[in-house]
């Protein structure tokens, strides 16, 4: 899957995002002075596009899609998501056997050795994975703009500021609180705390991401900090394999609706919003906008 988010390979997707991006700012505009969720109307659409994309998932089925994955946070129904969501690439993966096409599933199904199951849970994980995580970095990223109104100018002035901006939004907005699951597999000790083997241990980057003795000031939003050491996007082994992508989709999401909406502000006070009750994402349930003047 690695080729699909090569550098070069992002940068072919940019067209395809940027497309996507303007017909929704389009949309957005004709609502005119009116209240809109901007996590549904803007945040939300992308990601699931550009994932819809590379999959090869046929446009006619990508709002069940985005309206499945985001009952994965209520656990009564993280079961049923599972097996529908399954049961759907069992069903594409045999289209794409029988009539491949250049999409990141066609190569999955065509890779020699690879199961039924093990091309089912790499489209799984790629959704999973690829949507909420980068909602909620245009969601939180968007709020913490609004609310940083100097820094947000800056940005206006000179979008030559915006991958630096990205990677400490990144930062400071941590759209995922901690990695997945570890256990210790053996005795180990880190500063003067000793974790027991078969521990059950949550990493938390949401913490590391704040640390003072790596980030001076860290509650401070700031776009000429040296944001190289974040773990926003994990370490290692485990580096996020769609970081190239998310930070495209950022930046595009970012680049375009600042300009076009410079009367841009919040419907509410940031104390009225509501964060999603669950552990591992860091994500808004909605964010109220006013678009204001548009340019």
């Amino acid at each position: 899957m690695q080729k699909a988010f090569t550098p070069r390979s992002v940068a072919r997707l940019r067209q395809r995002a940027e497309q996507t991006v303007a017909v929704l700012l389009d949309d957005l505009a004709a609502a005119g002075d009116e209240v809109v969720d901007l996590l549904d109307a803007y945040a939300r659409p992308l990601p699931i596009t550009m994932l819809c994309d590379l999959l090869g998932i046929p446009e006619s089925d990508r709002r069940m899609i985005s309206a499945t994955v985001a009952d994965y946070d209520k656990p009564e129904r993280a079961a049923r998501v599972t097996q529908k969501l399954g049961a759907y690439f069992d069903e594409l993966i045999a289209v794409k056997r029988a009539k491949p096409g250049q999409d990141v599933l066609s190569g999955l199904a065509g890779e020699d050795g690879l199961t039924n199951v093990e091309a089912r849970s790499l489209a799984f994980q790629l959704v999973m994975a690829g949507f909420d995580t980068t909602v909620n970095l245009i969601g939180n990223g968007i709020l913490a703009l609004l609310t940083h109104p100097t820094e947000l100018a800056r940005l206006r002035a000179d979008p030559s500021v915006l991958p630096a901006a990205v990677e400490e939004l990144l930062r400071f907005t941590n759209p995922v609180r901690h990695s997945t699951d570890r256990f210790t597999t053996q005795e180990t000790t880190i500063g003067d705390v000793v974790i027991p083997q078969g521990e059950w241990v949550f990493i938390v980057t949401s913490s590391a991401n704040y640390d003072p003795a790596q980030f001076p000031d860290p509650e401070r939003l700031d776009f000429d900090r040296n944001t190289s050491a974040h773990l926003a996007f994990g370490h290692g082994i485990h580096y996020c394999l769609g970081a190239s992508l998310a930070r495209m989709e950022a930046e595009v999401a970012f680049g375009a609706l600042i300009p076009r909406f410079p009367g841009l502000s919040l419907a509410v006070s940031p104390e009225q919003l509501r964060w999603r009750a669950v552990s591992l994402m860091h994500g808004l349930e909605s964010l109220p906008v006013r678009l204001g003047a548009r340019s």
